[in-house]
């Protein structure tokens, strides 16, 4: 953690305020550059004030979180410390692959839902997830929409996913709530090979905000994601839940523990 938020929790993260911003006497200002507001706060904090204001990339991508954490790095003078994560980031990617092995032949369709609803968001292309289920070698049914896109019933039992993972704040990782979960699926979910063959995961508290919010977590959200898609040859004698939440840990070994936590 390279700094301490300077903002309150009432600032509204959509429409942030420039005026509460600069209350706080900031020296350096790092905007989102998936929000046209931050946009418009950047410039305005550039051309009224001397306080340096960054736009950093959306996060779509493995790449552009990379160029990121340079990014951070650089601006706020650990330039250093930001290339050693980077390095972390690459080598523990390099590894989960290595894990994985290769599996073209083996790969399998999936879907990434933000919820369990009949007219999920899911993820499709330039999105950081659909980038990490690529690049484990999977096919993501919904490639072709483009970021994150809301489905409907009618296209989930259509792209007929052989794994679903499903982000979920209102189920929690335990058995009894993800059976619940199961019971609640819409007819369509329940006619996809992932419900037929019990691959749907749920992913919960803490794992469920890392698959949302695209950082240098990202490596450990690929390990957990390599495991859901090829556990059976990565560990074929161990049995894999279909449910983790704060316990994600537990289930990893080449990033369990990354140097920058």
């Amino acid at each position: 953690d390279w700094s301490s938020d300077v903002c309150s929790s009432d600032l509204d993260f959509l429409s942030p305020s420039f005026e509460l911003i600069m209350k706080s006497n900031p020296d350096l200002v790092l905007c989102d550059g998936s929000q046209y507001a931050h946009y418009e706060l950047a410039e305005r904090i550039r051309s009224t004030t001397t306080v340096n204001a960054v736009v950093l990339y959306s996060g779509e991508s493995i790449d552009t979180i990379i160029d990121n954490i340079y990014i951070v790095g650089l601006v706020m003078g650990y330039d250093i410390r930001a290339e050693d994560v980077i390095n972390q980031l690459e080598y523990a990617e390099m590894e989960i692959l290595h894990m994985v092995g290769e599996n073209e032949t083996y790969s399998k369709s999936t879907v990434f839902a933000l919820s369990p609803n009949k007219a999920p968001w899911v993820a499709g292309s330039s999105t950081y997830v659909d980038d990490i289920i690529v690049t484990l070698l999977s096919e993501n049914v919904y490639s072709s929409s483009y970021g994150w896109v809301q489905s409907n019933s009618e296209l989930i039992a259509k792209s007929n996913p052989e794994i679903a993972t499903i982000i979920s704040d209102e189920y929690s990782a335990t058995e009894s709530d993800y059976n619940t979960m199961l019971d609640n699926l819409s007819a369509e979910w329940k006619q996809t090979d992932a419900y037929k063959n019990n691959q749907i995961y749920l992913l919960s508290g803490e794992l469920a905000e890392m698959a949302q919010i695209p950082g240098p977590r990202y490596a450990q959200l690929m390990e957990i994601i390599a495991l859901i898609l090829y556990h059976e040859i990565i560990y074929p004698d161990e049995t894999f839940p279909n449910y983790i939440g704060d316990n994600y840990r537990d289930f990893l070994t080449i990033t369990e523990y990354l140097g920058f936590e």
